[in-house]
């Protein structure tokens, strides 16, 4: 059964990366309606990875388009463009997310771990929020704690957390799957120059 379980946490690719993390406890109440309770939370900071993944969706239709009505086609980009600044705007206004990198985070599709002050018991459900960068998206997940070591940072108690994802919207998955894909990528290009 564990083999099971440690295959599954490695079903997706790992990096080490900066983001922007607040992470918090679900209450007892959150936690027996949390899966109607994501879909809510989720509405509010989903829009960027939601837009992504349908447009993507939509690219042959967007090629016939391009190739039919260029001016159509540029038209239609800016809005796209107009849109998600607009978007950009209103989410920065959340007090919670920071729009700076604040946590060096060993990062997957499917779990993250960081360091924390705040101790997460093994078993509790969490709310992350996480911006990416340089694209700035917000993922939203719940997750549960798998593993909470006290770390040896020095003067403050701090808390490495291991958790894997519990809910995360398949067009959230997708973003983190090609912010893992471009890093990698970027890596690999440093290294042959």
């Amino acid at each position: 059964m564990e083999q099971q379980k440690e295959s599954e946490q490695r079903e997706f690719f790992r990096i080490n990366d900066m983001v922007a993390l607040p992470a918090e406890l679900l209450s007892s109440e959150d936690i027996d309606k949390r899966d109607a309770l994501y879909e809510i939370r989720w509405r509010d900071s989903g829009f960027t990875s939601e837009t992504n993944y349908h447009r993507e969706e939509h690219l042959p239709a967007f090629t016939q388009i391009e190739r039919k009505f260029p001016e159509v086609a540029i038209y239609l980009s800016h809005l796209e463009e107009e849109i998600e600044k607009l978007h950009s705007l209103l989410v920065s206004d959340d007090d919670r997310l920071a729009n700076k990198a604040t946590h060096q985070v060993n990062l997957s599709a499917g779990g993250l771990r960081f360091m924390s002050e705040v101790e997460f018991s093994q078993g509790s459900s969490i709310e992350l929020s996480i911006r990416l960068f340089p694209s700035r998206t917000i993922v939203f997940v719940y997750a549960q704690v798998v593993r909470c070591d006290a770390a040896d940072t020095g003067a403050d108690k701090t808390w490495a957390i291991a958790t894997e994802f519990t809910h995360v919207h398949e067009a959230d998955q997708d973003v983190l799957i090609k912010h893992i894909h471009k890093w990698q990528m970027s890596r690999l290009r440093v290294k042959s120059d």
